[in-house]
């Protein structure tokens, strides 16, 4: 990935911490670019923050992140209704290696969406269920957040604590 096909937002904020604006400077700042140059503006989100240091990775082969967490707090449902029957899902990115775990009665259009930000995003895994499965699935992947719905651990976890959710929500 290059500055190019960085989303607006991740150049919105290179544009305010680093002043980076163009291929060339982005080129040029990410050899040397640390960790906190990105973290300390206000408006870097946990994914815009991995996209950028994704895009570093690429250009330069260096892992700032070098499996450090970014810390941030689960989104545990909040948004959903938990008497809403729908699909619990969880979407693979393989440039972030992350899941997302969400609800929607729609997966497929929550894809969609979802693709607008992550381009790579694909449906990893669906279960029919209420929203309240969903808030129990981030209940349970919580040690493993990096951000909003965003969890960093294996896909094989991911599926059995869905499983795991709906059947203890439909008991």
């Amino acid at each position: 990935m290059n500055y190019e096909q960085l989303p607006n937002r991740c150049k919105n904020v290179l544009g305010k911490s680093c002043g980076v604006a163009t291929s060339s400077e982005f080129d040029e700042w990410a050899k040397s670019a640390t960790l906190s140059d990105i973290t300390g503006v206000s408006s870097a989100g946990s994914l815009t923050v991995r996209l950028i240091c994704d895009a570093i990775k690429d250009r330069t082969g260096r892992d700032i992140l070098a499996g450090r967490r970014l810390g941030r707090t689960p989104t545990l449902g909040l948004r959903s209704y938990p008497n809403h029957q729908g699909y619990v899902y969880a979407m693979r990115s393989d440039r972030m290696n992350a899941f997302k775990v969400g609800f929607s009665t729609d997966p497929k259009s929550r894809s969609v969406q979802v693709r607008t930000y992550v381009p790579d995003v694909v449906i990893f895994f669906e279960a029919y269920a209420s929203g309240e499965a969903e808030m129990l699935a981030h209940k349970y992947l919580s040690e493993f957040c990096i951000g909003g719905e965003w969890y960093d651990c294996d896909g094989s976890l991911v599926r059995e604590i869905i499983q795991k959710a709906v059947s203890e929500v439909a008991l």
